[in-house]
């Protein structure tokens, strides 16, 4: 599986950029995509949806499946608007993330892929993963944004805690360029 989803990191360079200017021509969207495309999960769950680009991508990439975003605000309602009109395979729940997370699994069951991108702490960051993990389905991928992010106010840095989440997992950092520790890098976990 690492070596497939390294050729779907790749290929991510050179998918066509979604037409609208709501959404920034992100690779890790059309990553998402390329996912959504390539394992058809039945559900997939966008953690930090602000403008909407992963649920977009995720909604595009399988129309069969169910994508549920999850935000505490609702501050991009031309984005998120957008997506609600034109793919019906899209939920947004106006919640906390960690207190979604039953509620999700209550309404639509296992997660097959899960993209992390709220808060970009480290302490958030784990409490997601670990609440998140046992709802992940037996092939479940989770993806997770901004690794090379570290808030000053911060102990330890979303490296770090990337480096505490285990399993198998690849750094894909091209798909989100930057530096430390202001922003980029990307990572997924997979079974």
């Amino acid at each position: 599986m690492e070596k497939r989803l390294r050729e779907l990191a790749e290929q991510a360079r050179t998918e066509d950029v979604y037409p609208s200017v709501l959404f920034p021509p992100s690779m890790y969207y059309r990553f998402l995509k390329l996912l959504a495309e390539e394992y058809k999960p039945k559900l997939s769950v966008e953690l930090g949806v602000c403008g909407g680009g992963g649920s977009l991508h995720m909604a595009i990439g399988n129309p069969d499946g169910h994508v549920v975003g999850v935000d505490y605000q609702y501050d991009h309602p031309e984005s998120v608007g957008h997506i609600e009109e034109n793919y019906d395979n899209f939920t947004f729940m106006k919640a906390d993330s960690v207190k979604a997370a039953s509620e999700i699994a209550d309404r639509y069951g296992k997660i097959d892929l899960l993209f992390v991108d709220t808060d970009h702490i480290y302490s958030r960051t784990i409490e997601e993963y670990e609440t998140y993990k046992p709802l992940m389905s037996d092939t479940g991928i989770m993806c997770f944004d901004d690794i090379l992010r570290h808030h000053p106010h911060d102990k330890l840095s979303m490296n770090d805690a990337w480096n505490k989440i285990e399993g198998n997992k690849i750094r894909v950092d091209h798909l989100h360029d930057g530096v430390y520790p202001h922003g980029g890098g990307f990572g997924v976990v997979f079974k």
